[in-house]
C-alpha cells in the first residue's frame, strides 16, 4: 500500500534512545509551546498500556510503554509541492534523544489504521487493565514466598484475570498442582 504525502499533519513514527520515550516527548512539547511554527507539529504519542501487577496480594496499577524504543509524532512535514518543511522536520531531528524517522530521510508517514490500532490499544488497557505477565505455560520456576518458597516447578496453567499460577511441584515424591501468584514467583537460577 503506497503512502500518500501531503500538506496536511500526519502520524510519523521516530526511534529514540533506549528509555528516553518520555523526555524526548517532553522536549517536543517543549518545542511545540515555545517554536514560532508549532501548529506545524501538533501531538506528541508515548504510547502506554495500564497494567496491573499483584505483589503481596495487592493489585498495582502502572504503565507500561506499548513500543519501547518510540515515539510518534502528529506533524506537518510536506508544503504543497511535496517537499520536506526544514522547521518542523529539523526540530523534530534536533530534539535530544531522537535518532531519526523510522522511514529514513524522508519520513513516510503511518498509515491511518496503524494509528487507529495503537489508540485502541491504550484505550482498550486503561478500560481494562492487563495484567503484567511474562509467563509461559511449560516454563520453570522458583517459588520465591509462601510455605511453598525454594520449591521449583513447571507453570501449567496461567490465569490472568487473578494474576495466578497453578505449578507443578514435586512434593513427597509425586507431582503437586501449587497455586502461586505472579509476584510469588520467579526464573530458576541455571
Amino acid at each position: 500500500m503506497t503512502h500518500l504525502v501531503t500538506n496536511e499533519p500526519q502520524w510519523y513514527a521516530l526511534q529514540v534512545l533506549s528509555n528516553q520515550e518520555s523526555k524526548v516527548k517532553l522536549w517536543l512539547d517543549h518545542i511545540m509551546e515555545t517554536a514560532g511554527n508549532c501548529h506545524l507539529i501538533r501531538e506528541v504519542l508515548v504510547p502506554m498500556e495500564r497494567v496491573v501487577e499483584i505483589k503481596n496480594g495487592k493489585r498495582l496499577h502502572r504503565h507500561k510503554k506499548l513500543y519501547p524504543g518510540y515515539v510518534f509524532v502528529h506533524a506537518q512535514l510536506y508544503d504543497d509541492e511535496g517537499q520536506i518543511l526544514q522547521e518542523p522536520w529539523q526540530l523534530i531531528r534536533r530534539t535530544r534523544g531522537v535518532m531519526g524517522f523510522v522511514s529514513g530521510e524522508n519520513p513516510v508517514p503511518l498509515e491511518s489504521c496503524e494509528v487507529e490500532r495503537i489508540q485502541g490499544q491504550m484505550k482498550a488497557s486503561e478500560d481494562n487493565p492487563l495484567p503484567k505477565s511474562s509467563f509461559e505455560i511449560g516454563d520453570k520456576v522458583k517459588i520465591n514466598d509462601g510455605p511453598f518458597a525454594s520449591s521449583v516447578g513447571q507453570i501449567e496453567a496461567i490465569n490472568n484475570e487473578q494474576g495466578k499460577l497453578t505449578i507443578s511441584v514435586l512434593l513427597f515424591g509425586r507431582s503437586t498442582p501449587i497455586e502461586a501468584e505472579f509476584g510469588q514467583v520467579g526464573p530458576v537460577d541455571e
